[in-house]
C-alpha cells in the first residue's frame, strides 16, 4: 500500500480506537438485528453441515447428511460451533442461547472485513478515511446477510481477510498492532500470518492458492530461519487439521480424500448443479446491475493501493471459475476482500477531496459517502428477490425477500418444538434439508420424512405433529391445520405417539441420502 501525504493520527491514539469500537459495534448491533428480525435458511450447508452436526455432539439429536456418512467432511467448524453451544449451555441449552451465540460468535468473526478497511485506509487516507472505509464494509448487505451463517466459506473467507493483513503488514517488514497495525513483534506477526493462512487453506481447499501465494509474499524477503519457523508453524496446524479426522474418522486427512473422491472423482457435486466459467459474472452483473459498476470502480481505485487485497481476491475468482459446481456463496471470501477494497478506495476519494476543500467540506464529503454506500447497499439488498431460482440461490418462487426465505419452515420447526404435547413430527411435501432440522426443534422425538400420502396412515401412530406445504387439504387425514406462514404450515392431530420401531427407521429425515 502507498503512504498518502495526508499525515495519520497517532495509531494508538484515543480517538482512532473509539472510532474503530463505535463502527464495528454498529456493525455487529446490525449483523446480529438481521440474523433475529429476518430468520432465514438460504442453503442446506448454513444448518446441516454445521449447525446441526454441533447440536449432534452436544445435544445428541440431529439429522446426519451423507456428507458425515462418508466422512467427506472435517469436524473442524461443526466442531468450533459445538464449543460455543456447550459453553452456552452452562447457561441455557434452550435453542435461543445457542444461536444467539453461534450467531454472535460467527458475526464477531465477520467483523475482520471492517477491521480490515479501517486500518487499511487509517495507513494512507487518515481516521476520516478509516471511518469512510470501515463504515462501508459495516452496513454492506452482503457483508450484513452472510455473516451469521455458518457456513464454511463465510468462515474462511473472513480468516482470509485476516490473513492478508497480516501478510501485507509481514511483507513489508512492519508489525501488527491491535487496532491499526503498528507495533508488535515481528516474529509473533510472522507465525500469526502463517498460521491464519494455514487454517484457510486447511478449512476450504479451494482457498488454499490464495493463501498460499499471500504467505510466499509474506515471508519471500524475511531471513532463512523465520521463513522456515513460518512454515513450520503453516505445516504444524494444516497436519493437527488432519490429525482431528484420524480422531474423529479413521485415518489422517480422511475426510480431505473423501471430498476428493465424492465430488471429483464420482462427480457427486454435480447432482446439485453445474453452471458455465462465467455464470459467477452474469450472477453479479445481475445482482448489482448498473450500480455494480460503482462498486467495481471503486474497487480498482483502492486495489492502486493495496496491490495485496486486489490480487488476492483476483486468485479466489480465478481459482473458482473452472470448478463445475457453482453457488453465489462460494465467491464471499473475494466478496469480502473486493468491499475492503471498496472502503478504501472511497476513503481515497474523500481525503482527494480534503486536500482541495476545507476540512469542514471535507467531514462533509466522509458524511456523503458512507450515506451513499448506504443507499447503493440499500437499493441492492432486494435484488436477491427475484433471482430466488436462479444460479446459486435455491429459494422458492413465492419468497417474500430472501432476507427471509423459507423463514416457515424454521420458525415452523422451532415451534413445534417448543409444544411439549409434540411427541414426533413429520415432514410432508418439504425436504428435510429446507427446514431447521433439530438444531430448532432441540427435542429427541423423531423427525420423519413423508414421500407419499401412502406413508401417512401406516407412520401416522409415530408422530402426531406435521409441518408440511400450504396447499395440503386441511384436514390432512387425521391432521388439522394450525399456524401457517408463506413456504410451510403446521398441522397437528390429538393423542400421543408410540415409539418408532426399527422397522420404521428409514423413514428418518436423512435416511435417504
Amino acid at each position: 500500500m502507498i503512504p498518502s501525504s495526508i499525515s495519520a493520527p497517532p495509531v494508538n491514539s484515543r480517538r482512532v480506537v473509539i472510532a474503530l469500537l463505535v463502527i464495528a459495534a454498529i456493525a455487529l448491533a446490525v449483523r446480529i438485528a438481521a440474523a433475529f428480525a429476518m430468520p432465514n435458511q438460504l442453503w442446506p450447508d448454513e444448518i446441516f453441515q454445521s449447525l446441526e452436526q454441533a447440536h449432534r455432539i452436544v445435544f445428541g439429536p440431529g439429522v446426519v447428511p451423507w456428507e458425515f456418512r462418508d466422512a467427506s467432511r472435517s469436524w473442524l467448524f461443526p466442531g468450533a460451533l459445538a464449543g460455543v453451544m456447550k459453553a452456552t449451555s452452562v447457561f441455557s441449552s434452550a435453542p435461543i442461547a445457542y444461536l444467539a451465540a453461534s450467531a454472535t460468535a460467527l458475526s464477531l468473526l465477520s467483523l475482520a472485513t471492517v477491521w480490515a478497511a479501517f486500518r487499511t485506509a487509517l495507513a494512507s487516507a487518515g481516521l476520516r478515511g478509516a471511518i469512510v472505509a470501515g463504515a462501508t464494509c459495516a452496513l454492506w448487505y452482503e457483508l450484513v446477510y452472510f455473516a451469521p451463517k455458518a457456513l464454511g466459506e463465510v468462515a474462511a473467507g473472513n480468516l482470509l481477510v485476516i490473513g492478508v493483513m497480516l501478510a501485507d503488514r509481514v511483507g513489508r517488514g512492519v508489525g501488527v498492532g491491535i487496532v491499526v497495525g503498528a507495533g508488535g513483534a515481528t516474529r509473533r506477526t510472522v507465525l500469526g500470518c502463517a498460521a491464519v493462512l494455514a487454517l484457510v487453506a486447511a478449512m476450504r481447499m479451494q482457498l488454499a492458492p490464495a493463501a498460499v501465494t499471500c504467505l510466499v509474499y509474506a515471508v519471500w524477503r524475511l531471513p532463512w530461519r523465520q521463513r522456515l519457523e513460518a512454515a513450520g508453524v503453516a505445516l504444524a496446524v494444516v497436519l493437527a487439521v488432519g490429525m482431528l479426522d484420524a480422531v474423529t474418522w479413521s485415518y489422517p486427512f480422511e475426510s480431505f480424500v473423501e471430498n476428493l473422491r465424492a465430488n471429483i472423482v464420482e462427480g457427486r457435486s454435480h447432482q446439485f448443479g453445474v453452471a458455465h466459467w462465467y455464470a459467477y459474472f452474469a450472477a453479479y452483473g445481475h445482482l448489482w446491475g448498473a450500480l455494480g459498476l460503482v462498486v467495481v470502480g471503486l474497487a480498482i481505485l483502492g486495489a492502486t493501493r493495496a496491490r495485496l487485497v486486489g490480487v488476492t481476491a483476483l486468485i479466489v475468482v480465478v481459482t473458482h471459475l473452472p470448478i463445475a459446481h457453482k453457488e453465489y456463496r462460494f465467491l464471499y471470501p473475494a466478496l469480502a476482500l473486493v468491499m475492503v477494497l471498496v472502503g478504501f478506495g472511497l476513503a481515497v476519494l474523500v481525503e482527494q477531496v480534503a486536500q482541495l476543500r476545507s476540512a469542514r467540506i471535507a467531514n462533509l464529503a466522509a458524511a456523503g459517502a458512507v450515506v451513499l454506500m448506504l443507499v447503493i447497499s440499500l437499493a441492492l439488498a432486494n435484488r436477491y428477490e427475484d433471482r430466488a431460482r436462479d444460479f446459486g440461490m435455491p429459494g422458492p418462487a413465492h419468497a417474500e425477500s430472501l432476507w427471509r426465505v423459507r423463514r416457515g419452515n424454521i420458525v415452523g420447526t422451532k415451534l413445534l418444538g417448543e409444544d411439549p404435547g409434540v411427541c414426533g413430527v413429520a415432514l410432508v411435501g418439504l425436504h428435510w434439508s429446507t427446514t431447521g432440522g433439530y438444531t430448532y426443534l432441540h427435542r429427541d422425538i423423531p423427525l420423519l420424512a413423508l414421500h407419499s400420502s401412502a406413508q401417512l396412515e401406516p407412520l401416522t401412530p409415530y408422530f402426531n405433529a406435521i409441518l408440511g406445504r400450504p396447499d395440503l387439504p386441511d384436514p390432512f387425514g387425521p391432521f388439522v391445520r394450525g399456524e401457517c406462514w408463506p413456504t410451510a404450515c403446521v398441522f397437528r392431530r390429538p393423542g400421543g405417539c408410540v415409539p418408532l420401531p426399527a422397522s420404521a427407521e428409514s423413514a428418518r429425515a436423512g435416511a435417504d441420502n
